[in-house]
């Protein structure tokens, strides 16, 4: 992967302005070899434009080259696009960066054939727009639309076409095919197809000469101005799967293309140097290359092939451990065996690839014993339609995998790929979300502050880690602290010199042990969801392995944590100060929160600091199980600045202790209006200075005490509570003391005990109601 920064320097304005939002690129997509200009549609796009941010998904050199960007108006940009010949095919992602700010992910599509545009009125099987085979068309299915394009085929020649929907990111958009011909009769249909992630293509090969009509509509005839297509229509291949499905490093293989309405054939593929687990590959053949890629998966293990027949324990292919097993569940109902030798105490993962390399198997893997028993088995992993099993090697021998379709379906396209190896030691790293369904962008501004969760997932990995950052803006540094063992998230603060001139990068991320741990690599993944379904689930996004940091000019505000010098103890509560600093004339209030709530504490995220003042106060609580360490924490602002501006305090260390005492408070009963002894036992855990002023909270209206002194030598601690006579009568639970003491010039506050408290009516009133007397008919009973 790669960073293509290209734009012109426009002066920042002296307004401050917030970060942009990229509502859509028009066009969409491009032709290679061509230029062409494209305009970029959102809010606040046009304020002080700066740059397209590219991330290609490629290591190839050549890619898109935006220049001459310029303001449309404030909420509007366009740019010139060159696309070279060479550039890869497929969609390449893209942020809008403007001096405030780098906006959410978007992505472009680059083709391989001529662009056209659609031409309303093609509605209606009567009035079909006319195109001719090899060109791209650009349009857009509105609400019980139907778009019909005619073609005009020689008897045998072949017609492939496929959508670009769903996978342009824009909606919820499940794009259908139909080829019918010149008497309406059908020869292909298509919905959803998995290589092409529920988008849609047909290939047929027309039986004789005539015009035929490709039919293009909404599945359930739904549609909206978002719902834009590139419509690819020529002679160019379009498998359905490529066998095998990967190869070794640096291998040049020759791979046969499956499922294109035609007999396999064959091309030669170089794979790349490095591993990759799934790596782009196009089909070509002298008719063109395919709209969009089939996926391989790269790799250092050895690979075997299946050999049939192999659909049993004594005819199982022989492979290696660790290694690779690749084959097809060719027909409905099959089953593969593969055997492989181990040793005892090895700890193996044996994973399937199928859907995440979009073949249609649903895989069901089981790992066996030599006589068949069962060791290990999966089918969905984590609502993954792959499988994942973990095992433990019991002895030095033989053993086997077993797969098949969870359905018992098959076909040519239903390939797979099975790696069994240990795992290898690697930590994950990823950016937490801030709002939610939002790819988190880290965009600091001159002079000033901002912040990122990091989120850190290991697996086979211990002890603690650094975590170093590469490639930042010019005037960005990143301070990130120690990860302990223990912990899966640090906070990270990105500190903008003053001088910092607008700029941004796509950031790199390397974690390393701190004592010499064993070699691991280092992932980073971030998802932009483009597409949410039904109760917000991911339907289609990008995954990028590089954080976007940019640098912006200044925004109004800076903040300070004050940092607290003495600790938040379990079940306590501790109120920490944030300072704004204000540049003249911004008045405004400013959303003050905690970045994260380390384990076992809550914070309030909801205060402000009111228009015109400069500090508030945020309240943090510590439960029992609050861990006792030192934490990393940091403070957020966010105002509204002609949209949202974000800004963070520095790095403080917030100190968790255990309580300084603990008391036990009893249960005791009282009648209204008179007073009653409420002895407290107290527990000196450690010592203290001074005195500390105890409350007892949770008495009732009409039940008061006064407030106690305590010192470090105290064991035992009485209230006189005094109950008025119209108190009200009951049962008060849950009574409390607040405990206050003061180190290092600051109050340490504590909640304790558990404590109840009954009030009764006086006796004399209860015993002078009336007794309920016997009836005579029940005297006269008793008497017999």
């Amino acid at each position: 992967m790669r960073t293509i920064s290209i734009g012109i320097a426009i002066a920042c304005a002296t307004a401050h302005a917030a970060d942009p939002q990229l509502g859509r690129i028009g066009p969409q997509g491009g032709q290679r070899g061509t230029e062409l200009t494209v305009e970029f549609f959102g809010s606040r796009i046009g304020l002080d434009p700066q740059e397209v941010m590219l991330l290609n998904m490629t290591a190839d050199d050549s890619g898109l080259k935006f220049s001459g960007i310029e303001k449309v108006d404030d909420n509007r940009a366009k740019a010139t696009l060159s696309i070279p010949a060479d550039c890869p095919l497929g969609r390449h992602a893209l942020r809008f960066r403007t001096a405030s700010g780098v906006s959410n992910l978007a992505t472009f599509h680059v083709g391989a054939l001529p662009e056209i545009n659609e031409v309303e009125p093609n509605s209606s099987t009567e009035t079909p727009q006319p195109i001719t085979s090899g060109c791209t068309i650009n349009g857009v299915v509105e609400r019980e639309d139907v778009d019909y394009f005619a073609i005009d085929l020689a008897g045998g020649e072949r017609l492939a076409v496929e959508v670009e929907g769903l996978r342009l990111g824009r909606t919820f958009f499940d794009p259908m095919l139909r080829i019918v011909d010149s008497k309406g009769f059908e020869l292909a249909a298509s919905d959803d197809e998995t290589i092409t992630f529920q988008d849609a293509f047909c290939v047929v090969v027309a039986p004789q000469a005539g015009r035929y009509t490709i039919e293009l509509r909404e599945s359930a005839y739904r549609g909206d101005g978002n719902c834009g297509y590139r419509l690819h229509v020529g002679k160019f291949p379009r498998p359905a799967a490529v066998y095998p499905p990967g190869g070794r490093v640096g291998e040049k293989i020759a791979f046969t293309w499956l499922g294109d309405g035609r007999p396999a054939w064959q091309q030669e593929v170089q794979l790349p140097a490095e591993a990759n687990d799934k790596f782009d590959v196009y089909a070509q053949d002298t008719a063109g290359t395919a709209p969009s890629p089939n996926f391989l998966r790269v790799t250092q293990l050895p690979v075997a092939r299946e050999v049939e027949p192999n659909d049993g324990r004594d005819n199982a292919t022989s492979g290696e451990s660790p290694g690779v097993f690749v084959g097809i569940i060719d027909k409905a109902g099959d089953h593969d065996f593969f055997r492989f030798a181990a040793k005892k105490g090895d700890r193996l993962n044996v994973t399937s690839y199928a859907r995440h390399l979009r073949s249609p198997l649903d895989a069901v893997v089981r790992v066996l014993n030599a006589s068949g028993g069962r060791l290990a088995g999966n089918d969905d992993n984590q609502g993954n339609p792959d499988s994942l099993s973990q095992f433990t090697v019991p002895e030095d021998g033989d053993y086997l995998v077993e797969i098949e379709d969870h359905l018992d379906r098959g076909g040519e396209n239903y390939v797979y790929w099975i790696e069994v190896a240990p795992e290898p030691a690697r930590v994950e790293l990823a950016l937490a979300e801030q709002r939610q369904y939002v790819a988190t962008t880290i965009d600091v501004p001159a002079g000033n502050r901002t912040t990122a969760l990091l989120e850190v997932r290991r697996k086979g990995v211990g002890g603690d880690l650094k975590i170093e950052w590469s490639n930042l803006p010019a005037g960005v540094t990143a301070e990130c602290p120690i990860v302990p063992a223990s912990e899966s998230r640090i906070p990270v603060v990105f500190h903008a010199a003053g001088d910092a001139t607008p700029g941004g990068s796509y950031a790199t991320l390397l974690a390393t042990g701190t004592e010499g741990s064993e070699p691991m690599t280092t992932t980073f993944d971030q998802m932009s969801m483009l597409v949410r379904g039904q109760n917000n689930r991911d339907v289609w996004s990008h995954h990028a392995d590089r954080a976007t940091v940019t640098a912006t000019k200044a925004i109004p505000f800076k903040l300070t944590l004050v940092a607290p010098k003495a600790p938040l103890v379990q079940r306590g509560v501790k109120y920490l100060k944030v300072i704004a600093e204000r540049d003249e004339g911004f008045t405004d209030s400013i959303l003050v929160k905690m970045l994260y709530n380390p384990a076992g504490i809550s914070s309030n995220a909801s205060l402000r600091i009111k228009q015109k003042e400069n500090e508030v106060l945020i309240p943090l609580t510590a439960d029992q199980s609050a861990a006792v360490r030192t934490w990393p924490i940091v403070m957020v602002g966010e105002a509204d600045v002609g949209g949202r501006v974000v800004a963070a305090t520095e790095l403080t260390d917030l100190t968790v202790s255990e309580p300084y005492l603990q008391m036990t408070l009893p249960k005791v009963n009282v009648e209204q209006g008179n007073s009653v002894e409420f002895a407290i036992d107290v527990e000196q855990l450690k010592p203290f200075e001074g005195n500390a002023t105890v409350k007892l909270e949770g008495l009732s209206p009409g039940v008061s005490t006064e407030p106690a002194e305590i010192d470090s030598q105290t064991t035992k601690l009485v209230f006189q509570l005094q109950v008025a006579k119209d108190a009200r009568p009951g049962q008060q639970k849950r009574l409390f003391c607040r405990v206050v003491l003061t180190e290092a010039g600051e109050p340490v506050e504590h909640m304790m005990g558990d404590g109840e408290l009954r009030v009764d009516e006086p006796i004399s009133e209860r015993i002078s109601e009336p007794l309920n007397q016997p009836t005579p008919e029940a005297t006269a009973q008793a008497r017999n």
